[in-house]
C-alpha cells in the first residue's frame, strides 16, 4: 500500500520526519516536500528528510519550491497540480502542515480542499503540529466535503466552458450548453458573486478569474 506523504518545510526538518517515523514510511512510499525559495538552511533540511527516506529505500523525495509565496492563486493552483500528478499512482495521502511558511501551509491545506473528489478520498491524515511540539492535531477529514470540486450541473459546464475559452458571451453559453439565456444569466450571476467568473459590456461578457482556474484545473 504505497502513500504520499505531502509537507511543507521550513529550517526544521523535524515536522515532516516526526510525521513520517510516526506514520511509517516503506519502500514505495512517495514524498513531496513544499518549502519556500532555496536557501542554505531548507536545503540542509531537505537532505535530512531525503537521508531518512535512502534508510528505507525506494522512497522518492520531490521538493517543491514556491519562489513567490505571496502570490497565493498561483501557490494553490501549483501545489493542486503537482498532488494531482502523483496522487493516482498512490493508495493513500497524508498531508502535513506543521512546518515552513504560514502562507504555504495554508496554499497546501486550500489546494487540498480542491482536489478531485477521487483523489480526496485517498487522504487518510491532515496533521498539524503546535510550534513547541506538544501535540499534534489531526484536522477532521470530513471537513474536506464541505468544498465540492466541482458545482453541480449548469453551474460546472458554465465554469468549463469560461475557463476554456477565457470570454464568451451568454448567448454562446447558452448555445454550448443547450440551455435558455434566463437560466443561464441567473446561474452566471451566481458565480459572479463568488467571484469564479466576471461580468463586463453590453451584451453581457463572461471572464475567467484566477479563483475559476483553481476550480476547474484538474
Amino acid at each position: 500500500m504505497a502513500k504520499l506523504v505531502v509537507s511543507t518545510l521550513g529550517f526544521e526538518e523535524k515536522w515532516a520526519i516526526r510525521a513520517v517515523l510516526t506514520y511509517g514510511l516503506e519502500p514505495g512510499d512517495h514524498i513531496i516536500v513544499i518549502t519556500g525559495p532555496i536557501i542554505d538552511k531548507v536545503e540542509r533540511a531537505y537532505e535530512s528528510i531525503k537521508k531518512v527516506a535512502d534508510m528505507v529505500g525506494d522512497v522518492k523525495v520531490n521538493l517543491l519550491s514556491i519562489e513567490n509565496p505571496c502570490d497565493f492563486i498561483e501557490n494553490i493552483s501549483r501545489i493542486k497540480e503537482v498532488l494531482i500528478k502523483h496522487a493516482y499512482s498512490m493508495d493513500s495521502i497524508i498531508i502535513v502542515l506543521s512546518g515552513g511558511m504560514r502562507v504555504l501551509v495554508l496554499s497546501l491545506y486550500t489546494a487540498v480542499l480542491f482536489l478531485p473528489e477521487e483523489i480526496k478520498g485517498k487522504i487518510n491524515i491532515i496533521r498539524l503540529d503546535l510550534e513547541d511540539g506538544s501535540c499534534s492535531v489531526e484536522i477532521p477529514l470530513k471537513l474536506l466535503g464541505l468544498v465540492e470540486t466541482w458545482s453541480p450541473g449548469v453551474l460546472r459546464d458554465i465554469l468549463k466552458i469560461v475557463y476554456e475559452r477565457g470570454e464568451v458571451s451568454i448567448e454562446d453559453i447558452a448555445g454550448y450548453t443547450g440551455k435558455d439565456r434566463t437560466t443561464i444569466r441567473r446561474q452566471v450571476a451566481k458565480l459572479a458573486e463568488l467571484g469564479l467568473v466576471e461580468l463586463s459590456g453590453r451584451p453581457i461578457m463572461v471572464r475567467a478569474t484566477e479563483l475559476t482556474r483553481i476550480y476547474v484545473e484538474k
